[in-house]
């Protein structure tokens, strides 16, 4: 009694609640525990015998089930679940005072009217909550406690009745007090134990409806491991069905036995315990005798102390794999979060969200990221993981309709009828506009995803936020360069037309050397402030590394003779400038770069050549995409990887598993995890999610 009174004092301490242990007949089993003098008073009159209530109506059909009690209609109410106590008598876990209203000083009202006796208790109505989620709480918390007195007063129970088996039931206790997942070890204390027992086994829920037998001791040594049984089958099938501790004596005709009996096993007694883990059986445990038993209660109690213990223990080891999932996830959450908020180029955070939306969510098969471009309703750019150009081209034209055209949510699931998968969707935004969505692709949907909805959810405000900055002060820059720009057509034309001139050509050399988008950018809105003097650039407050390149820009073209730098692009800048000027690029000039030089004069005879121009006008759809491939953003060179490990590293981040690396560099899967192993040792990381961190932060 004295841990069931320790369990009722921690709960109530931790939950807020009162509880008591009753009889079918309200007498009390325990002293009532954490309950203030309202409770306490209420409860009186709710068990009082000239009341007539008598718990017996609920049986042991509600046995495990939250009942709530009203205390008649005045606002409060009981929270009752039914339990068997070890020795087969029904027990009751009464827990509350719950408040049904909102309008507490009404309840009180309510009660003062009916009993003013009970004046001195009512002030505690004020610190009752009446939120649904504070209720539910009480509700599932009391259904855990009644568990787990039922547990503790098998325990007494058997302490009480063994007899002649005090070493090695106290040791059987012992092994059960510290159960650690040692299945094998816990088989074979629990058979030596009773003589009555003389083989017991343990099944795990595996694919589909499939049970097998995973440890087992006693009759026929190791026969039955790697057996399986479906649900319904047999007798451990129906324990499997119907969730009910059962046992039965066996007759050799009984078509149930077939199971035992092929294995040369003819039980003639066989208990059987469901294991629950989240309301779902996901064990069976059992155990049996080929001898006539003579006393079977005890028996029925060591096998339901057993599967309670073990299935809290599963519960426990889930709960804290969970909360290691949790604590990984907000490790990483953070991690993204100080990195993207970095980051000032639109690409790469649509990169660091695609990458880490695949790595973070499980089962994801495939990510996107779409962006619509600034000003450019038609026109989104696209970033993809693990889909085709047709796949990403389908998709986004699907979301571009959705967002853009149609009535659009913060965040959706849409199913592929065609493919068959799920795809998790949501919205960047941007000034409170949606300018894109994150999604990612799941083979299936079930009510488990909700989890990575919401990290999901998360990554697309990181990345709305990483948007807002980038894109806001983009748009402040480049409204201010442009003002700039127009002043330069008011005050000097010609300069003007060589500036836009030059621009045109800024993007096309831009391409033919393969520059990044970043660089042909820099470079344009370069040409648009060649002609300022610097001081007024760098009074307009404008990035510095723009002020920078027209400063090398001016240097090179108006001092004499010019100021050699090594800035590229103002080399290449002072080339556009020159044939735009003089139509003549020398072939030697000794402050500018050999390579670009050689790189400027191989795009003038490319541009001679050209004959035409096609322009390639896209469908008529609601955006036109500019997919980027697998192999556009490579992850950083690290130069203590050896060139296999490089590799295994570009694949693991594009996202995919040891089979799919294994298949594409034909080796095995061992190989590729004693390369994974390598490289987390050179990284210093011991997951993917770590070095995927690491990788997209140095992109």
């Amino acid at each position: 009694m004295k841990q069931i009174r320790q369990l009722q004092h921690a709960y109530g301490a931790a939950y807020g609640f009162s509880s008591v242990v009753a009889g079918p007949q309200g007498q009390l089993l325990t002293e009532p525990v954490y309950m203030c003098d309202l409770g306490k008073w209420i409860y009186e009159r709710m068990v009082m015998p000239s009341r007539q209530f008598r718990m017996l109506q609920y049986g042991r059909s509600g046995e495990g089930e939250a009942l709530v009690l009203d205390f008649e209609d005045t606002g409060l109410s009981f929270v009752i679940v039914p339990f068997e106590a070890a020795d087969g008598r029904s027990c009751f876990l009464w827990s509350g005072p719950l408040l049904e209203s909102d309008d507490k000083d009404a309840v009180e009202s309510s009660i003062r009217n009916r009993y003013p006796e009970a004046e001195p208790f009512l002030e505690h109505i004020q610190t009752l909550s009446s939120s649904w989620p504070n209720k539910k709480t009480v509700k599932e918390k009391s259904v855990e406690l009644a568990d787990l007195i039922s547990v503790y007063s098998i325990h007494e129970f058997l302490v009480a009745k063994n007899t002649g088996f005090s070493d090695q039931f106290g040791h059987l206790l012992s092994r059960l007090s510290e159960f650690n997942g040692d299945f094998a070890a816990l088989l074979k204390d629990c058979l030596a134990y009773s003589s009555q027992i003389d083989f017991l086994g343990y099944a795990v829920k595996g694919e589909g409806n499939q049970y097998q037998i995973t440890d087992y001791e006693g009759e026929g040594g190791g026969i039955l491991i790697g057996s399986s049984f479906s649900i319904g089958e047999g007798y451990l099938g129906q324990v499997a069905i119907t969730g009910q501790d059962r046992h039965w004596k066996c007759h050799a005709a009984d078509p149930r036995t077939k199971f035992f009996a092929s294995k040369g096993i003819v039980p003639t007694e066989l208990y059987c315990f469901p294991i629950r883990s989240h309301d779902e059986i996901v064990r069976v445990l059992f155990f049996g005798s080929v001898q006539q038993v003579t006393s079977t209660q005890p028996l029925m109690n060591l096998g339901r102390l057993m599967s309670q213990c073990i299935g809290q223990w599963i519960s426990r080891r889930d709960l804290m794999n969970s909360l290691e999932i949790e604590r990984s996830r907000l490790t990483t959450l953070m991690e993204v979060s100080r990195v993207i908020t970095s980051v000032r180029d639109v690409r790469r955070i649509l990169f660091l969200l695609v990458d880490m939306a695949l790595n973070l969510i499980q089962d994801s098969k495939a990510s996107l990221a779409m962006i619509r471009k600034h000003n450019e309703m038609r026109t989104a750019e696209l970033v993809t993981r693990g889909l085709t150009r047709e796949q990403a081209d389908r998709h986004g034209k699907r979301l571009a309709h959705h967002y853009w055209r149609g009535e659009s949510a913060v965040s959706t699931v849409e199913s592929d009828a065609a493919e068959g998968t799920v795809f998790l969707e949501s919205v960047l935004t941007c000034h409170h506009e949606i300018v894109g969505v994150l999604c990612v692709e799941l083979a299936n949907y079930d009510s488990q995803h909700h989890e990575f909805q919401l990290l999901l959810d998360t990554l697309a405000f990181m990345g709305s936020t990483a948007l807002e900055q980038t894109i806001g002060q983009s748009n402040h820059v480049t409204g201010k360069i442009e003002l700039l720009f127009e002043s330069l057509r008011q005050w000097d034309p010609d300069k003007y037309n060589y500036a836009e001139a030059c621009q045109s050509t800024a993007a096309q050399f831009g391409r033919f050397v393969h520059w990044n988008p970043e660089q042909v950018e820099l470079v344009i809105q370069a040409c648009k402030l060649m002609y300022y003097e610097i001081d007024i650039l760098k009074k307009a407050d404008l990035p510095d590394k723009l002020v920078k390149l027209v400063e090398h820009f001016q240097a090179l073209s108006y001092e004499t003779p010019p100021t050699v730098n090594d800035d590229h692009l103002a080399q290449a800048l002072y080339l556009m400038d020159m044939h735009l000027r003089q139509k003549n690029v020398p072939a030697e000039i000794s402050w500018i770069d050999r390579q670009l030089l050689l790189g400027f004069q191989s795009y003038l005879n490319f541009q001679q050549k050209q004959v035409a121009h096609i322009e390639v006008v896209s469908e008529n759809f609601p955006y036109s995409t500019n997919e980027i491939s697998e192999t556009t953003d490579p992850v950083p060179e690290y130069t203590m990887l050896s060139p296999r490990e490089k590799e295994v590293l570009q694949w693991i981040a594009k996202g995919k598993n040891n089979k799919d690396i294994a298949e594409a560099l034909f080796i095995s899967e061992n190989t590729v995890k004693n390369h994974i192993t390598s490289i987390f040792n050179k990284m210093g990381v011991t997951d993917r999610i770590q070095l995927m961190t690491i990788v997209l932060s140095k992109r």
